[in-house]
């Protein structure tokens, strides 16, 4: 067996004169400069739009990062706008149940899908792409908010808040109860209560010496409300 040896080759850079050293170095600084001004010009537009539209930085960052955003959408599948175009023709003239969805209907043409596409030219091909990236541009964007993902956000700020105030009531000693509810009728997330050991034993102790009525005054909205407390809510407290 001959072991064969490659002498490794040292790879020695042209050696810059003290001009172009300092042209490199100021190229790479004035870009440094440019890249540095493009994101704070960002960040205080991301601000602004967050603010003015009582939105979330980070959901506004999200908005902005897709669509025709900073990262832009891959070109269209021709396999993808094929199979499309076919679901359509066999769901024109079908109820509105009857429509069938784009698993089922890959599952019982996959045969004849899969023969058909064989057969287009190259034109077919980009005729197809051409007529979904029409499509894409006629529409009309309109950013929406996601009721469920608010959803899951205000659930896991629920819970942030009752591991915060179990945290505070064991270094302080302090009792607490906080109520929160959805703030209009878009919005899925339900009312959740709150309350340490303590406040509830007191509660179910007014109450009980009170009345079943307790006024309770929202200063945040500045709005008085009537909680109704009915007597076999009270004996939940424990």
């Amino acid at each position: 067996m001959v072991v064969r040896s490659t002498p490794k080759t040292k790879h020695v850079r042209a050696k810059l004169t003290t001009v172009q050293k300092a042209a490199r170095c100021e190229k790479f600084t004035n870009l440094t400069n440019a890249l540095t001004t493009a994101q704070g010009d960002y960040q205080e537009e991301a601000c602004a739009i967050a603010q003015e539209h009582g939105r979330s930085l980070k959901w506004t960052h999200k908005q902005l990062h897709v669509g025709k955003g900073i990262f832009n959408k891959h070109r269209t599948n021709p396999w993808n706008a094929f199979v499309r175009q076919e679901m359509i023709k066999y769901n024109e003239g079908r109820g509105v149940g009857d429509h069938l969805k784009l698993p089922m209907f890959i599952a019982e043409n996959r045969a004849q899908l899969t023969s058909s596409y064989f057969h287009l030219t190259e034109a077919d091909k980009n005729r197809l792409q051409s007529n979904v990236e029409t499509l894409r541009q006629s529409r009309i964007k309109v950013t929406r908010a996601n009721p469920k993902a608010l959803q899951k956000d205000v659930n896991a700020t629920f819970n942030a808040m009752q591991t915060s105030w179990t945290a505070i009531q064991a270094r302080t000693g302090v009792e607490a109860i906080y109520l929160v509810v959805r703030g209009n009728v878009e919005q899925y997330h339900e009312p959740k209560l709150s309350y340490t050991p303590t406040v509830a034993s007191f509660i179910k102790d007014q109450c009980l010496a009170w009345s079943q009525s307790v006024s309770h005054l929202n200063s945040s909205l500045g709005l008085l409300e009537i909680l109704i407390i009915p007597q076999q809510s009270l004996n939940g407290f424990h």
